[in-house]
This record gives C-alpha cells, structure tokens and sequence, in this order.
C-alpha cells in the first residue's frame, strides 16, 4: 500500500483486507480479474482528482461506472473544475495515474463523496499503486475522513445518469 496510505489505516486501526503484488490495475477488467482472483466482493472505488479554475484541488470519491458531471461540480463548488493531468496527480498525492486513493492527500484537500457509496457494503480501493489495492468496509471511509479533520462535502443528489 502506498505508505501514507498504509500508515493511516494502521494508526486508525481501520481492519481493511490489503493485497500487493497483484497484476496492475489500470482498468476496471484488470479490477475485475483481481477482484476474483483474491475474492473481493465490494463495489470498485473511483476517485477523480479535479482543480477549480482558482487553483483548489478537489477529489471526488465515487464507484465504478460514475461519470462527473462538469455542471454539477461547477454549480456545487461555484466555478469551473477540470480533470487533472497525470503530473499533476502524482506531483499533488504521489499516485499513479488510475490509482487514486479515496484518503491520503496534502490538508489542503477538498473531498467530495458521493453518499450512495455508502449502500455497498464493502469498498475495494486503490492505494497509490497499479499493484496495490484494500478492500474495507464503506462506513470506515467517514471514519477516516472525520478522524483526519478532511474538508469533505457529502452528496445526496449526484444525478444518475450523465
């Protein structure tokens, strides 16, 4: 696990099932091929690091198959976001690109969750890396963002379909 990722889910005592060493995922197939090999049965993470036209960076925590919506953030943050480039999320979290964590970025992060997250029981995530990966369950994840004092903004009203 990427270290900082690894060192908060120890010092919270979060119980987490952590593999490394698996084949790189870089997709959702590769995630699906992992998923079975090691029998993880929580609902793939997606989190997309953005920066406001301002210069904020804000991380949007979701699940597989979500796309963002640029006017939904523009009309919840008040201005425009975009994607971050690859350097920009490796310069700002260390991560690979496709391999962002859902916790474990500078203070100065936002994070926007999407609450239906919170129906799976279990949440498989990226820690930093294409070939390390946890499976937690979902609730741990407002435990993490609570006991780190994270910025976060919880959604309800994410639109469906995009």
């Amino acid at each position: 696990m990427s270290t900082k990722c690894k060192e908060i889910l120890e010092e919270l005592a979060i119980p987490c099932n952590y593999i490394e060493g698996h084949e790189p995922v870089l997709n959702y197939e590769a995630a699906a091929r992992v998923d079975e090999q090691y029998h993880l049965t929580g609902k793939e993470s997606k989190c997309l690091m953005m920066k406001t036209k301002s210069g904020q960076f804000v991380l949007f925590v979701t699940y597989e198959g979500v796309r963002m919506d640029r006017k939904y953030m523009k009309n919840l943050l008040g201005e425009k976001t975009s994607v971050c480039s690859g350097e920009e999320l490796m310069e700002v979290s260390g991560y690979a690109v496709g391999c962002a964590s859902p916790f474990a970025y500078p203070d100065t992060m936002k994070y926007i969750v999407d609450n239906r997250i919170f129906g799976f029981e279990k949440y498989i995530c990226s820690a930093g890396t294409p070939t390390e990966s946890f499976e937690m369950e979902t609730h741990y994840l407002k435990d993490i963002y609570e006991k780190l004092g994270c910025d976060v903004t919880y959604i309800d009203d994410y639109p469906e379909e995009v």
